[in-house]
């Protein structure tokens, strides 16, 4: 796509509708041009034309979005607990979903194996005879080469190093398989896909469960750091005689106000008699 092709698809997805008339103010470009590039748009099928507004006199104005069935994608989120997988369509609409429990302490491959299972319960999920995945996203919480897909590190397991997570499910769905940190990953879907968020500005998104994550964005661009590791918080010392955190040190974050670190004390609290 041109470029203006390209910027025009891309702020109808932010916007999830819109009319030419205020994409030709945002742009600062005629009602014609903006016409000819939707034409350009409508006729790849990347995006369709809608209803109409309401409007108080003249032709009503139809509406510009982005063409739902474009695409099918899976996202798949490894916790220490629990893996997940839902499958969406290009607009970000929940189409079918999927969960089982799982433990980190499980050999890589019965995790691999309930990764493919999940997938595949999540599209049947959906109803669609038609439902084709065009991609797969996966969430984990470990030390990732998001570049080579592979599973580096796991806090608390040693038997999830190198593990190449891309390939084993490439081996299965023959899709291209994208693979970030849980916390990136859900960061850069609120910027997508929530709609009153500011996305032209800096925010950080965290992100809490079993562990702590962070997606920092800087002028609407998401901060990865040098070293890939741009958000990830919860290993960052806070008190050095605090409690014992999984990766060994004391007093990281995580090991303060993840939800199992939170759990914990609830629980002493308990029994200790408190109300």
């Amino acid at each position: 796509m041109r470029n203006l092709e390209e910027s025009l698809f891309w702020e109808i997805f932010y916007r999830r509708q819109v009319v030419r008339s205020e994409l030709a103010q945002l742009f600062d470009v005629s009602a014609a041009t903006i016409s000819r590039s939707a034409v350009v748009l409508l006729s790849k099928k990347l995006i369709v034309e809608t209803g109409a507004t309401s409007s108080s006199r003249g032709r009503h104005p139809t509406l510009l979005h982005v063409n739902p069935e474009l695409a099918h994608v899976a996202g798949v989120e490894i916790d220490r607990d629990r893996i997940t997988a839902v499958v969406t369509d290009m607009a970000g609409n929940l189409l079918g979903r999927s969960a089982t429990a799982a433990s980190a302490r499980h050999p890589v491959r019965r995790t691999l194996r309930d990764c493919r299972n999940v997938v595949r319960i999540a599209v049947t999920d959906t109803n669609r005879h038609s439902c084709r995945l065009s991609r797969i996203g996966v969430g984990h919480t470990g030390t990732l080469d998001v570049e080579h897909g592979l599973c580096l590190d796991w806090e608390g397991v040693p038997h999830w190093r190198r593990v190449n997570l891309r390939d084993a499910l490439r081996e299965t769905f023959d899709l291209e398989i994208t693979l970030d940190d849980r916390a990136r990953a859900v960061a850069l879907a609120q910027h997508l896909l929530w709609q009153e968020h500011p996305r032209h500005r800096s925010a950080i998104y965290v992100q809490i469960g079993s562990g702590i994550g962070a997606g920092i964005f800087v002028n609407g661009r998401m901060l990865r750091g040098a070293t890939l590791a741009g958000g990830e918080i919860g290993h960052t010392v806070i008190d050095r005689n605090g409690p014992l955190c999984t990766c060994g040190k004391h007093g990281c974050v995580e090991a303060f106000a993840s939800l199992g670190a939170v759990t914990r004390r609830v629980r002493q609290a308990f029994e200790k008699g408190a109300n």
